[in-house]
């Protein structure tokens, strides 16, 4: 008799996490690197991103990229709009601060002079 294995979706979860803040600027980021280095197929991670988190995998790799900047900001630890897009992973800082400004509601820029003067 096969000795039944189950699957730790608590632990998988957070494993999948660890990778995506660990390659968080790295350009090979992508759905394809992800489902690699987590040992799944792409529609898998696809579904198991989907229904844990409510969002798309590209999604969720794009809301910790603008959590780490918002968090870099704050922290004064960059001083400038394309600084902050390149520490976070984005190659385009205006699409960056469009996004920035959807998911935040302010824009990069005003973040960071409000920052500065406290």
């Amino acid at each position: 008799m096969k000795a039944k294995t189950t699957f730790n979706e608590a632990a998988w979860f957070r494993q999948t996490k660890r990778i995506i803040l660990l390659h968080l600027t790295d350009s090979r980021l992508s759905v394809f690197f992800l489902a690699h280095q987590t040992g799944t197929g792409r529609r898998t991670l696809e579904r198991r991103i989907k229904r844990l988190t409510g969002l798309t995998v590209l999604q969720y790799i794009t809301e910790h990229q603008l959590l780490k900047a918002k968090q870099l900001i704050e922290n004064k630890e960059v001083t400038s709009v394309a600084k902050a897009a390149k520490a976070a992973g984005f190659t385009k800082p205006g699409y960056f601060a469009a996004l920035f400004k959807r998911r935040f509601g302010v824009l990069p820029l005003v973040l960071i002079k409000t920052v500065a003067k406290q």
